[in-house]
């Protein structure tokens, strides 16, 4: 890979993700956000977690089909830092729900969910 890595970083956050008009723009916020809660920087209860992955997933493969998402079939997906054993199962169960979302109210609904947790819009910077 490269030894360069370019993030999309915004200077505030949307306290209501409905107001971001450009698709393209709310793309690239659930992005980050999706980011920050992979990298641990926005902390997320497992819970939280297993359900905004999963509206994650239903953005990325669509709906669940049985035939063609055979246990196991998210072990390449990395959502959260340190997951639960079980965590992906929850993942597959809630994808389950999601049949119908497009990607953009997978996104929606994600953003949605992501603004409800206690640290969002709080960025931590350690002192000494």
């Amino acid at each position: 890979g490269s030894p360069h890595n370019l993030s999309f970083r915004v200077k505030f956050f949307v306290t209501d993700p409905s107001k971001l008009q450009e698709e393209y723009t709310r793309y690239q916020y659930f992005l980050q956000i999706k980011q920050d809660i992979l990298t641990g920087r926005l902390p997320c209860p497992h819970n939280t977690a297993a359900l905004l992955a999963s509206y994650a997933v239903q953005s990325e493969l669509g709906d669940y089909n049985e035939a063609e998402h055979s246990p196991g079939y998210l072990s390449d997906f990395c959502f959260i830092p340190n997951p639960p054993q079980d965590f992906h199962k929850e993942v597959s169960k809630h994808h389950q729900q999601h049949s119908g979302l497009s990607p953009a109210q997978s996104e929606f609904n994600y953003l949605n969910t992501a603004r409800s947790l206690e640290l969002y819009g709080v960025e931590l910077h350690y002192a000494k």
